[in-house]
Order: C-alpha cells, then sequence, then structure tokens
C-alpha cells in the first residue's frame, strides 16, 4: 500500500515549519508546480486542479488503495499516462487523480526520474532534503514561493563537505605572506590625536571588543606613540559572537579614523584591480558559479612593526598599535588587490574584486575540481572564509552589481525597477545621478 503524507506532517519536525520543496515541471504542455513529497510513491493531483488542466482528459481505473499517513483513504478517482519534461529531460509517467483539495504531489518515482535523492543535510543538525544527481539540470528547487539559486539542503551538504579545509575557520586568518609596509611621504608629520568620547551604554561592548582584538593579537597595547587616530565605533546587526577566546565576534566594528591623520602622510599605491569589465570578459562559456566571502579580508595582512606603530589607534582604554591592515587606509584595497591577484594568477576559472572570489567553470564536475584547488590554495596561504556566507554550485549569481548566468550578464531586476520608479530629473544635477545610476 502508497502512502501518502499531509502537507502539514511532511515539513514539520518536532513541531517547527519548514517550507516545502517545490519543482515546476511542463506536463502534457502545460506548466504544473509539484511538491516533493517522498513519502509517496505516486505522484497525485487533486480532481479539481486536472480537469482545469486539462479539460475531458479521459482517466484509467486505478485497481489499488491508497491511503494517508494515518490510514485514512484517498479518493483515487483514476489515473493516465502524461509527458513530463523538465530542461533537457523527458519522460513519461503515471499521474494519479484524487478527490478533494489541496497540492499537487510528486513522488519518489517521479523524482527518481529527474534525478533528485533524498540526502542528509551538513552541519550540526540532523535535516534532510533533495539533492540533484542530474548534472545539467539548470533549475533548482525552489523553497515555498521564493525561487532559489540552489538546493538549500545541496548547498548545506557541500558545505559540509568542505568544512574540512582550514581555511573555513572562525578564527582570524594571517597571510603567510612577507608583512604590508605603509610607506610615509618624506615630509610627514607625525599626527596624534586624542581619544574621541563612546555613549555610555557602548562602553562596556568597545572594551570586550578592544580586549578581543588584543586576545585576536590584532592590536597590541602601547604606552607611547608620535602617532594615534581617533577610532570610529560601526554598529552591527546581529547579537555579540559566541565562542573561545579567538573567535571572532560580530557585533560591532572598530575603524580607525584615519583620513583626520595618516592618510594625508602616507604615499599612496596604484590600484592593479582589473575593472569589472575586464573580468566579465573572462566568464565566456561558464555556466555553473560559486562565489567565496574571505573574513575579515584586509585584516588577514600583517603590517611591519613600523607601520603598525603609525597606524596606532587611540580609544576609551588607551593606545593600540594595529598589528594588521585596517579598513580605511587608502592604500589598504590597492594592496590586497596585488596580494590577492598574485597569489591566484594562474588559477583556472577564478576571478577576484579585491575580497569577492567567485570562481566559474562549464560543468558542474570542473567547477568542483576549481573549488577544491582554490580552498586548498587560500588554505595554504593561511586566509580564512567564512563558510555560512560562500554559495556553491549556482547557475547564475549576483556579482559586482549583475545577475550571472550561462546566458550572459543581464541588469538585477531591482536596479532596473529603481530607474522605472525614479522620477523625472528637474535640474542638471538630478539629471547627472540619473544619467550616472543608467550608466551602471
Amino acid at each position: 500500500m502508497n502512502s501518502f503524507l499531509s502537507i502539514s506532517d511532511m515539513f514539520t519536525v518536532s513541531g517547527e515549519h519548514a517550507s516545502p520543496w517545490v519543482i515546476q515541471l511542463q506536463v502534457d504542455g502545460r506548466e504544473v508546480r509539484f511538491i516533493a513529497d517522498t513519502g509517496s510513491a505516486q505522484a497525485l493531483i487533486p480532481k479539481s486542479s486536472f480537469e482545469r488542466l486539462w479539460p475531458g482528459k479521459s482517466l484509467a481505473v486505478v485497481p489499488e488503495r491508497m491511503s494517508m499517513w494515518d490510514g485514512s483513504p484517498i479518493r483515487v478517482v483514476g489515473s493516465c499516462t502524461v509527458q513530463v519534461q523538465h530542461d533537457s529531460l523527458s519522460f513519461e509517467g503515471k499521474l494519479l487523480v484524487c478527490e478533494g483539495q489541496g497540492p499537487t504531489l510528486m513522488g519518489r518515482i517521479w523524482l527518481d526520474k529527474l534525478g533528485y535523492r533524498l540526502c542528509k543535510g551538513g552541519g550540526t543538525t540532523n535535516t534532510v532534503g533533495l539533492c540533484s544527481t542530474a548534472t545539467e539540470r539548470s533549475d533548482p528547487l525552489s523553497v515555498g514561493s521564493g525561487q532559489l539559486e540552489a538546493s538549500t539542503t545541496l548547498l548545506d551538504a557541500r558545505r559540509a563537505h568542505y568544512a574540512q579545509f582550514p581555511c573555513f575557520t572562525d578564527k582570524l586568518g594571517t597571510y603567510v605572506g612577507d608583512p604590508v609596509h605603509i610607506p610615509l611621504k618624506s615630509d610627514a608629520v607625525p599626527v596624534f590625536l586624542k581619544a574621541r568620547p563612546v555613549p555610555i551604554p557602548r562602553q562596556i561592548p568597545v572594551s570586550r571588543k578592544l580586549d578581543e582584538l588584543e586576545r585576536l593579537t590584532a592590536i597590541t597595547k602601547v604606552h607611547v606613540s608620535e602617532w594615534a587616530t581617533p577610532i570610529v565605533v560601526v554598529p552591527k546587526k546581529g547579537a555579540p559572537g559566541e565562542g573561545g577566546s579567538d573567535v571572532i565576534s560580530d557585533d560591532l566594528r572598530l575603524c580607525g579614523d584615519y583620513r583626520s591623520t595618516v592618510n594625508s602622510a602616507i604615499l599612496v599605491e596604484p590600484s592593479t584591480q582589473d575593472a569589472p569589465e575586464q573580468l566579465f570578459t573572462k566568464l565566456a562559456g561558464a555556466s555553473w558559479f560559486s562565489r567565496l566571502d574571505m573574513r575579515m579580508a584586509y585584516t588577514q595582512l600583517r603590517l611591519t612593526e613600523e607601520s603598525s606603530m603609525v597606524l596606532t589607534i587611540n580609544t576609551i582604554n588607551g593606545l593600540y598599535k594595529v598589528n594588521r591592515l585596517p579598513f580605511g587606509i587608502a592604500s589598504a584595497p590597492a594592496i590586497f588587490a596585488r596580494i590577492m591577484k598574485k597569489e591566484l594568477n594562474g588559477l583556472d576559472g577564478v576571478v577576484s574584486f579585491l575580497d569577492d572570489i567567485l570562481v566559474f567553470a562549464g560543468s558542474e564536475e570542473e567547477l568542483l575540481t576549481r573549488e577544491e584547488t582554490l580552498l586548498t590554495t587560500l588554505s595554504n596561504l593561511g586566509f580564512a572564509l567564512n563558510l555560512q556566507k560562500c554559495k556553491f554550485g549556482l547557475r547564475s549569481i549576483r556579482y559586482l552589481g549583475f545577475k550571472i548566468s550561462g546566458s550572459g550578464l543581464a541588469p538585477l531586476p531591482d536596479r532596473v525597477q529603481d530607474l522605472q520608479r525614479a522620477d523625472a530629473p528637474t535640474n542638471p544635477q538630478e539629471l547627472r545621478s540619473w544619467l550616472g545610476h543608467l550608466a551602471f
């Protein structure tokens, strides 16, 4: 006897509800949205939906009985053979028509023919989901009403596999290359500014953040310095991070206001970063993509002792020399881009724009190979990535303000909508702003 799980129970575990797995197929020339039901072997559709989609289509008698998970019967009106198509896959399948209202369900037989299998998710949870075994399938599963770029469970499985690489860590990465030196102009004069006041409610969090950065060796307490830069406190969304003493928390960010001190005194390194247009030309023929997120990117580069003292920050807890390349230094983007370009040069299917790394390939197998090569390289270099923010195995991806897929570049829909909804410019300044947005 075939079992038929109710939708409310199929997606409920310990009282928690998850969004259903939705697959859109072309069935006998009509677009039909199915919900994946791994508790049923067959594909089922309510009679009302069947008659609306295929009025007058004949049905064959179904001799076997079907029931719900609790034993209550399912009234099967009949069955028919339909032609099913999903991208390049096509097959004939049996579709059962049932009395009552409800969603259209796809059972294990059709899921197997489409190349889906039940798999266990990664991480610390014991969740299960659908993974694709068909490498040429271009459209992933969608969850709920929102189309996703990749199967959530497949992404979790990929993350679980890659968690073994040393570059995926909560600790601060340390680039193994030479420390960065920030050269000063010959006529540079030290600037020492006093610490800026911090509102009382933020003083304890700021002190904790300074202690944390000191434990991570990102900063070191000093008693005297010719240079001193005040800090700016930037709160971030979310609760304070938890973990051991060497784990990074993201509750707030402390930034040196180097515009007021150091930036005017340093020799700014010219940037060798390729323009987005140059990077996009390298993506020709790509149809599979992954995007890697570096953790506190600039901060993974060590500074020379001389530069560390020049970049000293002045805080409510006193002076700290800065041991890692901080945000806010005029040369920081160019320095980081130069190092990334040098270290990733020669890797097939890899481009980077500052700390935004894109991996691309013409097939899923090729993408997997390139991902592992890149992750091995980054691990050997001492870099750290944020595993939960990385995207793997996508058929389309947002990158540098565009949507990239096997079909090429396309503007992001939200940017197009902004232009369409914008008021007509009424003066030269508004016109320049509108033209700049249009050109982007």
